[in-house]
């Protein structure tokens, strides 16, 4: 069951529902699973795998061991997801082929994946991302962390713009100036000379200064912009106190407009000092263009001198391929001249091993020559041959030297068919002569055998002409037949053993010989059969003849004593019976009591109506006459009994019937408790479907229902017992099965009745479930609590029990565990549930906690359900990557806190697999989850699996595990010689604490993970 429950979960998987091959899906999940890929694939798939005797099974159909269902495990290398990354990693998207699509294109195409490993990859479910990406977020989550702890642009320092010089018209700088820029200021000029500035070219180095701004850096720079005064604008051609052009601080402007004059002759002097720049700028400009050209040419004439070495080696190249072309034609027509030369070589050949082969077809004819052809024979041979040599080639030698060899080979051997012809003539002439000699043999023992069969005939005269003979002449007569014709039998067999024993030598005789010699053994064996005729025959007669003559004289016994009888109740003695001696026959033979007149109505029907006595004839008759009048009364008499039976029979059903009516009314007086029980655990069913379901409420509806369910079972078992003994009543045959189907009727009622309450009793399950289940959430969200509080201690488990354990007794009492988790740091742990952790961690009979139950309470697991990353610090900023953690992947809690810089918590755990430890969150800053709580417990796969009292798997056992336990780890993975991965655990539920292995040497797991 445990194996079916497994496959069955992961056939529901969400990747194991779409076949990798054809993309097919199936909610309910897939039947077919290929073995030695260990994927879940669709009927039409399982088809094309099978076409090339790759091992299918089917999920419901086929019998599965754990081992088998385990492998089919993602962590054990199983499942779509797995296969897909491996054996269909490279596959292109339109070679895949479509649902519903030929059979052939999906034959093909499994044929490609999985036997030529086509598209095979390395086989990891997550393909490693590109460099390039490694240093990106992990996460969703961790992408806004990485934005957030990069400054912001309104909090990045300013950038201060470069400071602009102010030049009057000749070109000498007045001052500098660094102005804020301001969207509410105003350019001097008006846009469209602004933008004629912005396009001209950069001014060269002021005379005076050395400076290399722009003579238009205030009206191109955006950051400078006159800071307003009031409505006016600012204006810095202002004439100042000293003649000469004012300084561009705000504070130095004027507060009146500029002249329209002044400013176009301003625009005037611009204009000019820009094109002096420009110009300026050309002649500058200009060496640098030559020099720029001279580059150019010199680069190109180094590129020609470059590539001349190219084009010398590209000529030379082609020459090259001319030459290689012309030698390649040359070994063309050579290859040529000589395949014509063997076609013609091979002509030749086939035409030479044809007439060798017509040869000798020819000669094979001398094979079966016999010593009157073999001459004629010979030369229509050796003519044949001598018009075919001259096809033969360079063989004709060699075939002519056969043809001789194999002519003088005929006729030696048909010269020794003559030779073997004259000896076995000679032999057949003995042969003859020894088969007569035998048959005169045999004809003497024959004539033996006659004479024996004469004395039996003479013997057995008188009993074959004997017709009335007394029994013990009879029987002397059968004993004389029977010793003469044992001689008899003697001379027949030794006829008959010496055919047997000679037949072999007189078969050696062939034709035309062995004709005289066959009729006269022919005749000499009739001769024997009428011997053994003869004494089977007498035997017979007297057989016969013995137990015809035993016969008569039992016949004449019988006879003897039937009138004994007759003579022996004939009072009278006057050779009849009257009606009084046939009622005495009756009396004295049978113990019958014949009334007188029913012996006269006997007499009269047997002699007549006048007839007062019958003669001793009659006695056969009056026999069967008494015989029947006996049968007569019989018959009344147990028809006279039936009547009685019945009558007692109707009596005792209908004392059975009220009974039988008094069970059925107390099967209705039933019902009414079953009834209260349905409208209990309706009440309780709709309590565990609220929204919010209250414990509190569906433990009384289960309380209530359980007494419910105890008070109608109750009443029903009383029913049923009151119908087992009604069952158990002794009657009669015929009641006893009237009996047996009315109390099968009442246990019908018993068992609707039971069937209703079966359902109400799955809602107590149920009800009972949902409470063991808010117990054991309770249970888990108080020892996480409590793991937490013992971890913040920061202890080892060592220093944790020693701190708790005050009277250093090796152990923790109530109190004693209470006051250490009292003693850590906002402890919201009341009294009661103090009380029920303990009870749960302490065994029957036991009153403290060990070091082990200490230990397994502050422990805390995580299992990854995210994709997460393994670092070395608390905080996720400068943090660096150790490694990436698996789904699924169980997480030891060695300590918590939260980063405050991203509002994310973070916990320092170590990882079960590999002993690696680090920081990873708990969850991102937007609500993902990335590792959940667990309690990390092994569920047993394997049945008889040992539990022993040290790491060696061959220790002594302290218990056999049972399929379906779960253990609680206190030790994780430690190798064993042999390979086997052990740990050290306690049974949940029990106080058997040993050692147990979590994989074999194979790697399949035992334990699996929950």
């Amino acid at each position: 069951m445990a194996a079916e429950k497994e496959l069955s979960r992961l056939r529901k998987l969400p990747e194991n529902k779409i076949c990798p091959n054809c993309g097919v899906k199936e909610s309910l999940g897939f039947q077919a699973i290929v073995v030695p890929f260990k994927t879940f694939v669709c009927s039409s798939c399982k088809s094309a795998h099978q076409a090339f005797s790759h091992r299918c099974k089917s999920a419901s159909m086929s019998n599965w061991t754990m081992d088998e269902v385990v492998r089919l495990d993602e962590q054990n290398g199983g499942g779509n997801r797995v296969a897909g990354a491996k054996w269909l990693a490279k596959v292109p998207e339109d070679r895949r082929p479509r649902p519903g699509g030929s059979q052939e294109a999906l034959k093909h195409f499994i044929d490609m994946a999985y036997n030529k490993e086509a598209w095979l990859g390395r086989g990891d479910i997550q393909e490693e991302a590109p460099r390039r990406r490694e240093e990106a977020p992990r996460s969703r989550d961790e992408a806004p962390r990485r934005r957030e702890e990069a400054p912001r642009i309104s909090e990045a320092p300013q950038v201060k713009p470069p400071a602009a010089e102010t030049v009057d018209l000749l070109g000498e700088a007045l001052t500098t100036t660094t102005t804020n820029s301001s969207p509410a200021g105003q350019n001097l000029l008006d846009d469209g000379f602004t933008d004629f500035l912005s396009a001209a070219p950069p001014a060269t180095q002021s005379q005076a200064g050395g400076s290399s701004a722009s003579a238009f850096s205030f009206v191109s720079n955006p950051q400078v912009n006159a800071a307003p005064f009031g409505d006016a604008p600012f204006d810095p051609f202002a004439p100042t106190g000293s003649g000469q052009a004012g300084s561009m601080q705000p504070q130095q402007a004027p507060n009146f407009p500029q002249p329209a004059q002044q400013q176009q002759q301003m625009q005037q002097q611009i204009q000019q000092q820009l094109q002096m720049q420009q110009q300026q700028h050309m002649q500058q400009q200009q060496p640098m263009l030559n020099m720029q050209q001279q580059q150019q040419q010199q680069q190109q004439q180094q590129q020609m001198q470059q590539q001349q070495p190219m084009f010398n080696m590209q000529q030379m190249q082609q020459q090259q391929q001319m030459q290689q072309q012309q030698m390649q034609k040359q070994r063309e027509e050579q290859m040529a001249a000589q395949r014509r030369q063997q076609e013609e070589q091979q002509r030749r050949q086939q035409q030479e091993q044809q007439a060798v082969m017509g040869c000798r077809q020819m000669l094979q004819k001398l094979q079966a020559a016999t010593p009157e052809n073999v001459d004629s024979l010979s030369q229509q041979v050796e003519k044949s041959v001598m018009q075919e040599l001259q096809k033969c080639g360079m063989q004709a030698e060699a075939v002519k030297a056969e043809t001789m060899q194999i002519i003088q080979q005929a006729r030696a051997r048909c010269e020794q068919i003559v030779q073997q012809r004259v000896a076995e003539e000679q032999q057949q002439k003995e042969y003859a002569e020894a088969g007569k000699q035998l048959l005169q043999e045999l004809s003497g023992l024959v004539g033996a055998a006659e004479q024996e069969t004469t004395k039996l005939k003479e013997a057995a005269a008188p009993v074959m002409e004997a017709k009335d003979l007394s029994e013990e002449a009879a029987r002397a007569a059968g004993k004389t037949v029977s010793e003469v014709a044992v001689g008899t039998k003697v001379a027949c067999k030794a006829c008959s053993d010496f055919v047997l024993a000679k037949l072999s030598e007189l078969q050696r005789v062939k034709a035309p010989a062995n004709k005289e010699i066959k009729e006269e053994q022919l005749a000499l064996q009739l001769r024997i059969q009428e011997c053994y005729k003869t004494v089977v025959s007498s035997t017979l007669s007297a057989k016969l003849l013995i137990s015809k003559a035993a016969k008569k004289t039992e016949a004449s016994a019988k006879l003897a004593k039937r009138s004994e009888l007759f003579e022996k109740y004939d009072k009278a003695k006057n050779g009849s019976w009257s009606a009084t001696d046939i009622t005495t026959y009756a009396k004295g033979e049978f113990s019958y009591t014949m009334v007188l007149k029913d012996a006269q109505a006997i007499v009269h029907k047997i002699g007549g109506p006048s007839a007062r006595s019958l003669p001793k004839e009659q006695f056969q008759k009056i026999k069967v006459a008494v015989g029947i009048h006996r049968e007569e009364a019989a018959s009344a008499q147990r028809r006279k009994e039936a009547e009685e039976k019945k009558a007692a029979l109707a009596a005792k059903k209908k004392e059975v019937e009220q009974d039988i009516e008094k069970v059925s009314d107390a099967v209705t007086e039933a019902d009414p408790a079953v009834v209260k029980a349905e409208e209990s655990g309706k009440a309780a069913k709709e309590a565990m479907a609220a929204e919010a379901p209250d414990a509190s409420a569906i433990e009384k509806a289960v309380e209530d229902l359980s007494g419910e369910v105890n008070t109608a079972r109750e009443g029903l078992a009383a029913v049923r017992t009151r119908a087992t003994d009604l069952g158990a009543t002794e009657l009669d045959a015929e009641l006893k099965s009237w009996l047996a189907g009315e109390v099968k009727k009442l246990e019908m009622k018993v068992m609707a009745q039971d069937a209703r309450l079966v359902a109400v009793c799955s809602t107590l399950e149920r009800g009972r479930a949902f409470l063991a289940q808010q117990v054991a959430a309770e249970l888990a969200k108080l020892k996480a609590e409590a793991g937490k509080l013992l971890r913040s201690k920061k202890l080892s488990p060592e220093e944790l029990f020693k701190e708790g354990d005050k009277d250093e007794d090796g152990s923790l009492s109530k109190s004693e565990f209470m006051a250490l988790l009292k003693g850590c740091e906002a402890c919201q742990i009341n009294d009661e549930q103090v009380d029920q952790l303990f009870a749960a961690y302490t065994g029957e009979g036991q009153d403290a906690l060990s070091a082990d139950e200490l230990l397994l309470i502050a422990r805390g697991y995580y299992v990854v359900v995210g994709d997460s990353m393994l670092t070395d610090q608390a905080t996720i900023e400068n943090a660096q990557s150790i490694r990436r953690l698996d789904l699924k992947e169980v997480l030891e809690i060695l300590e918590e806190v939260k980063d405050e810089a991203v509002g994310v918590p973070r916990a320092k755990c170590r990882a079960i697999r590999d002993s690696t430890e680090g920081w990873v969150s708990v969850s991102g800053n937007n609500g993902t989850v990335f590792l959940s709580p667990t309690e990390a417990l092994l569920e047993v796969c394997r049945p008889e699996l040992p539990l022993t009292a040290d790491c060696d798997p061959e220790g002594e056992v302290v218990r056999p595990l049972k399929v379906g336990e779960r253990l609680e780890v206190l030790e994780w993975d430690k190798q064993t010689s042999a390979g086997a991965i052990r740990v050290r655990a306690r049974v949940r539920g029990a106080a058997s604490k040993g050692w147990a292995t979590r994989a074999g040497p194979d790697g399949v797991p035992v334990l699996r993970m929950v």
